[in-house]
């Protein structure tokens, strides 16, 4: 099959192997078995084809480090690489090398039976052309592809130590690799070490997907005009993309907005239910808003949107009114600012309850280190520190619960209270009772 995101030569095709359906049992049944022997294996830093991890894990330490630029004026330079085709260039007599390792010889058995015999055969139109086995990459198609790949890129990075000193820091979903580094002088010698390293292992490093991105403050006696894309031209970090998230909130919301509308509108050429229309709406709104450091001015644009595309489902146009608390009754909907502070603390409780060593909570941990720093003399942009910390301040006086979130002693203390997850929840409901409801204006 064509990638849909890439042109149409050879090298943008992807094989897919279609599997009987016993053989995508047995590969169901040693995934549940290398699971936990993965999990042990496999470094922290990376989220994808894990438990309980998400494209959302790997997007909160950016915010995080973000905000330790904002408010110590410290500058960041992020090395973003992507491994393309993943799946198809893996070396799968290295492969098995590596299993005896991590697992039993009965769970390697069962691995090369499933990566044996796979044959493809192209197709043109009706004509499909001989078959001819395959002795590289893993069958796409099958539950197990994924987790060998995560074990495939472990074992690669693994294979040369590293260059940096300090090593720089790690973030991963799948085959997107971030490094975080201090000093850019160090972005060169860490290439050239991931490409020899990762070409050892037959991975090859996309340059079209290669970005290198330098966080840092503009100040406001230097700020220039916005450029045609409404960025300063000293934050073009705002425009990166992670995951389906720009790091910028303002531009993300701006992007979201573009792509419900156009999810509204295709749905709504197929007529589908009003369900569909409202999840598929709702989703790509609140989608990775968890890691969002929203303000108050940006989510009621969220909000507005979101009213007028209900609005347009329901048939309300002008010269008909309606007002906002009728509207969502009407719809059976709630306003987006509840749905994000759940998404929000949600995140943030499986966050406390993780291992301390996921980037997630480590990034946290690492903005409160830098409290000794002299901070910024202005007051520094929204973050999700000010978020979290506002929405305690909320909560009446109590003493099971910590008020703030101002340093490494409350955060401890947050961790200790995540550990029961129906005082967390609980805590999740007050924070969202006390939210402010969205204002009962009629349109």
């Amino acid at each position: 099959f064509p990638s849909p995101t890439s042109p149409q030569p050879a090298s943008s095709l992807r094989p897919i192997v279609l599997q009987n359906s016993i053989r995508k049992a047995i590969s169901l049944l040693v995934v549940r078995r290398l699971s936990p022997k993965v999990e042990s294996y496999v470094g922290p830093y990376q989220s994808g084809f894990r438990r309980q991890r998400s494209t959302t894990d790997t997007v909160w330490p950016h915010k995080w480090l973000i905000a330790r630029m904002h408010r110590y004026y410290k500058t960041f330079t992020v090395l973003g690489i992507d491994i393309s085709p993943a799946f198809d260039t893996i070396d799968r007599v290295k492969l098995q090398s590596v299993l005896p390792e991590i697992t039993t010889l009965d769970d390697v058995r069962l691995v090369k039976m499933l990566l044996t015999k796979t044959t493809l055969a192209a197709r043109h139109d009706n004509y499909i052309g001989t078959p001819f086995e395959t002795n590289t990459g893993t069958p796409q198609g099958e539950a197990l592809s994924p987790v060998m790949f995560i074990v495939y890129l472990e074992a690669a990075l693994r294979d040369r130590p590293r260059p940096t000193s300090p090593p720089a820091q790690r973030w991963a979903y799948a085959d997107d690799v971030d490094f975080v580094l201090k000093d850019t002088a160090e972005v060169d010698r860490l290439k050239s070490h991931a490409l020899v390293a990762l070409t050892e292992w037959f991975l090859v490093i996309d340059p079209e997907k290669t970005e290198l991105n330098t966080l840092k403050r503009a100040h406001r006696s230097r700020l220039v005009a916005p450029g045609i894309d409404g960025v300063d031209d000293q934050e073009q970090w705002r425009k990166t993309n992670k995951l389906g998230s720009l790091l910028g909130d303002r531009e993300d919301v701006t992007r979201r907005k573009i792509l419900a509308r156009a999810a509204f509108h295709n749905m709504w050429s197929l007529s589908r239910h009003g369900c569909d229309f409202t999840t598929a709406t709702c989703y790509l709104c609140c989608s990775t808003t968890a890691a969002s450091a929203l303000t108050k001015g940006e989510l009621e644009q969220l909000e507005s949107f979101h009213g007028g595309q209900l609005r347009m489902l329901i048939g309300i146009r002008y010269s008909h009114r309606i007002s906002n608390k009728a509207l969502y009754d009407r719809c059976t909907v709630e306003p987006l600012r509840y749905r994000v502070l759940r998404a929000r603390w949600g995140l943030f409780g499986h966050i406390m309850r993780c291992p301390a060593d996921i980037p997630e909570y480590r990034a946290i941990v690492q903005y409160f280190s830098f409290s000794l720093t002299a901070p910024c003399l202005r007051r520094p942009p929204m973050s999700l520190l000010r978020v979290l910390h506002d929405d305690l301040q909320r909560l009446p006086p109590s003493p099971a619960t910590p008020p703030n979130l101002k340093n490494l002693g409350d955060l401890e203390r947050l961790r200790s209270f995540a550990t029961n997850k129906t005082l967390w929840k609980v805590l999740t409901e007050s924070i969202v009772d006390t939210c402010p409801p969205p204002s009962q204006s009629v349109a």
